[in-house]
């Protein structure tokens, strides 16, 4: 084969790799940012199920406490899977406290 013929093929090759890294580099981004935003979501949930049972418990709504403590268990439980180790270890630390 001369160069003439070869060419074609390896700018073929070339645009089949650079669209498959292309793809997979997109797959990992996001990827990346839907596990940010569910340790996000995680955060802010702990967060706003321990201001609603402080809010239950000095208006003495012991229904309403017991929904947010139901919301605060599924939280930290999204906490230990999705959050960073620092973050979980605070948080156990915090709720021993």
């Amino acid at each position: 084969m001369q160069l003439g013929e070869v060419a074609p093929f390896s700018a073929m090759i070339g645009a089949l790799l650079g669209a498959t890294a292309t793809y997979l580099l997109g797959l990992r981004s996001e990827s990346s940012k839907n596990y940010a935003r569910l340790r996000t979501e995680a955060y802010i949930d702990f967060i706003k199920s321990v201001a609603s049972i402080t809010i239950a418990h000095r208006k003495t709504d012991a229904e309403k406490e017991a929904d947010a403590t139901a919301l605060l268990i599924d939280a930290k439980t999204r906490v230990a899977v999705y959050g960073n180790p620092v973050a979980a270890a605070a948080l156990a630390a915090f709720c021993r406290d």
